[in-house]
């Protein structure tokens, strides 16, 4: 009998490496880029297996929810593979095709905490520091690029990126309060933010006060308004964690005002629907928020000016609301279990509605959190509740450690993006939940 021995350790800093350079990898040449990508994820998740299933452990009943989790997504994966060529009349290999490369895209970040399983039998502190490197680079990348692009030379990163499939021409030189609006290693604007968002609480658990005031710069320059009111509503909430009540109820109420007066102000400068030329990055920037949620209950579109001067965004009513309260109306049973599993390249593509699975398509990607009720329902969204906000908010009220904050800050950035795509971010967001479910938090520790 031959042995093989795999070390699992040095494919876990290895992957770690390659997602937060993939960014340039995948500038050189994408396809592979992302192939290997995939190959060192589904080789540290079938290690990781089956270390979990030698060494099955339960340190409480959170983890069995979160593997409950686990098995829902598993499920309407399945259900979709066997059901849905005999329902729609399609062949099996192509839905199963069309279910793989979405559970790849969409649904495979989730499982990243499975990765560190076998992290248990191993120094995490010597892992982590490892894993601080590599934040510290992500943080100064961001702020070099802002830096560089701001001094003239925007243009390095625009042809850098052109081969990632990331600049689009509503990027292309474009600035929000001054700002360049910068992909990093993210190679999304709208995300790095919230990633930056999550190495904050990685630098505040360990302490590194400095780095914790630069992740915060590299919140700024990102530009990512999701990212601003998430780093104001964790904010608030540290302000709990650390029984602050009295700032905590001073900043409240300032912060209602500033919200009430802002948006009085952008009324009145916008009033009867002609845009002033007064006060414009105010205008842009709340127009911005109020835009968010109109888009609920209607649908926007660009036409030009009566008067030729230009083109102008209107709303009708429909919105993302009404196509949910029309479907449940007429599918009510599907409330519980969800529409099942959608498919975003629909959304992204365009795509064909002549397919027949262009009826699972995304229902958005401005609400990534009603896209994923109308997939997996109201037990999905319990799950995912419980998982990244209700238990996380629970532990922080008592004074738990910081890690708690990282799935309540991916739970905020689920109103609005999808933020479980890139798996970069994920990586980050899957440790800190195998911190809390599956590893060795423990309770001493917690209080404070």
């Amino acid at each position: 009998m031959t042995t093989y021995n795999i070390n699992y350790y040095n494919i876990l800093k290895l992957t770690l490496l390659f997602l937060f350079i993939g960014v340039f990898l995948k500038a050189i040449s994408k396809p592979p880029a992302v192939l290997i990508e995939l190959v060192l994820i589904l080789s540290l998740l079938g290690i990781s297996l089956i270390y979990l299933f030698e060494k099955f452990q339960i340190n409480s009943l959170h983890t069995i929810v979160l593997y409950i989790f686990f098995l829902y997504l598993i499920g309407h994966f399945l259900v979709a593979t066997i059901m849905r060529p005999d329902e729609l009349n399609l062949p099996f290999y192509k839905v199963l095709q069309y279910n793989l490369l979405e559970f790849r895209l969409s649904s495979l970040g989730y499982f990243l905490p499975l990765i560190f399983i076998p992290l248990s039998k191993f120094n995490t502190e010597k892992f982590e520091k490892y894993l601080i490197v590599l934040i510290k680079f992500s943080v100064i990348y961001t702020l070099l690029e802002q830096f560089i692009s701001l001094i003239g030379f925007r243009y390095i990163f625009e042809i850098a990126y052109s081969n990632t499939s990331v600049v689009t021409s509503n990027l292309v030189g474009v600035k929000t309060l001054g700002l360049y609006r910068i992909w990093g290693l993210m190679g999304a604007p709208q995300l790095l933010g919230v990633f930056h968002v999550i190495t904050l609480f990685y630098f505040m658990e360990k302490g590194m006060k400095g780095w914790s005031i630069a992740s915060i710069f590299a919140v700024i320059a990102s530009t990512s308004k999701t990212a601003y009111v998430i780093l104001i509503l964790l904010g608030f909430l540290y302000l709990l964690y650390k029984r602050k009540y009295f700032i905590f109820i001073l900043l409240s109420g300032f912060g209602i005002f500033a919200i009430i007066a802002s948006f009085a102000t952008y009324f009145y400068l916008i009033r009867d629907g002609i845009y002033t030329d007064e006060y414009p990055k105010f205008i842009q920037f709340v127009g911005s928020v109020h835009g968010y949620y109109l888009l609920l209950d209607q649908v926007r579109y660009i036409k030009e000016n009566e008067d030729g001067t230009g083109m102008q965004d209107f709303f009708s009513q429909g919105g993302i609301l009404t196509t949910l309260a029309t479907y449940y109306h007429n599918n009510p049973l599907d409330i519980y279990l969800g529409k099942g599993m959608s498919y975003s390249i629909f959304k992204y593509s365009g795509g064909s509605s002549t397919d027949p699975l262009f009826a699972y398509k995304y229902l958005t990607s401005e609400y990534y959190i009603l896209t994923y009720f109308n997939q997996y329902g109201i037990l999905g969204l319990a799950l995912f509740l419980y998982l990244f906000l209700v238990y996380p908010v629970y532990k922080i009220l008592k004074g738990c450690e910081i890690y708690y904050f990282i799935p309540v800050a991916f739970f905020l950035a689920t109103l609005h993006y999808p933020p479980q795509i890139p798996k970069l971010m994920m990586v980050l967001v899957g440790y800190a939940m195998w911190k809390i479910y599956i590893g060795y938090i423990r309770e001493e520790r917690d209080a404070k």
